[in-house]
């Protein structure tokens, strides 16, 4: 799906699936040009630096928030597959977080950084993101790039440097099984921890070309078949109490 494809479907969905004000947003910088600057990896970065540091001051949370949430709206209407993946990792890490009395900074910390978790996918050819079956060994190093791609890109933001980390490391397994860099247990914090198990659990409820979203009870059971050698109990706990408490997952107090 192309750029100017994704902005129609994100365009045709206001008010059902995506926020307006965030339609409008995405769709202003869209008119503007500004959006086509992040055709690749590489205009992106530039399109970040260009705005750093002049904008961060006259920056306020909310605003930061709002560019977060429309940045993850792009990147999710780059597939048809994961037009909600970004906002529902989001809840489920929000959710993770509050059951683990975490403070208002952090969980901000942590929404941002699952909004944006994703960001490096926008270097991955939709012929490999909606593929049906197994991906090539080429294909499947491409994908595991995206992680290092997110927490590069975040890294170059001064405002991001917290979330970069968490962002990069989505997709690390307590027992170094993971990607990009195989990273142990002695090297995630609890945040990282936290953000793989919710991007798990946001794939595995999520349709997905090769396969239908799979029932709650099943998706727990994965979830709790890699505790602890791959997920963070405490993780996977406090997101099975969330969801079966019904904890608002929202940012919104």
């Amino acid at each position: 799906m192309g750029l100017d494809e994704a902005i129609r479907e994100m365009r045709a969905r206001s008010r059902r699936w995506f926020d307006p004000e965030l339609v409008d947003v995405v769709n202003h910088l869209h008119r503007s040009g500004q959006l086509a600057r992040i055709a690749t990896i590489q205009d992106l970065r530039s399109a970040v630096e260009d705005q750093e540091p002049e904008s961060e001051s006259a920056l306020s949370d909310a605003d930061v928030d709002s560019i977060c949430q429309a940045f993850a709206e792009v990147v999710d209407a780059k597939s048809s597959y994961t037009y909600n993946h970004s906002m529902g990792v989001t809840e489920a890490a929000i959710g993770i977080a509050r059951e683990l009395g975490f403070a208002p900074s952090r969980i901000q910390r942590i929404y941002r950084a699952a909004l944006l978790h994703d960001l490096g996918k926008l270097s991955v050819p939709n012929s490999i993101l909606d593929k049906p079956g197994r991906l090539t060994p080429e294909e499947f190093a491409l994908v595991q790039q995206h992680a290092r791609l997110s927490q590069q890109i975040l890294g170059r933001i001064e405002r991001f440097s917290a979330i970069a980390q968490i962002a990069g490391q989505h997709h690390e397994k307590l027992d170094g099984s993971g990607y990009p860099d195989r990273l142990t247990a002695a090297e995630l914090s609890l945040d990282s921890r936290l953000l793989t198990v919710a991007d798990i659990y946001g794939a595995l409820t999520e349709v997905r070309p090769y396969r239908d979203a799979l029932p709650l009870e099943k998706v727990f059971s994965i979830l709790r078949s890699e505790v602890p050698g791959k997920l963070d109990a405490d993780c996977v706990q406090a997101l099975e109490r969330a969801v079966q408490t019904r904890t608002p997952f929202a940012l919104a107090q």
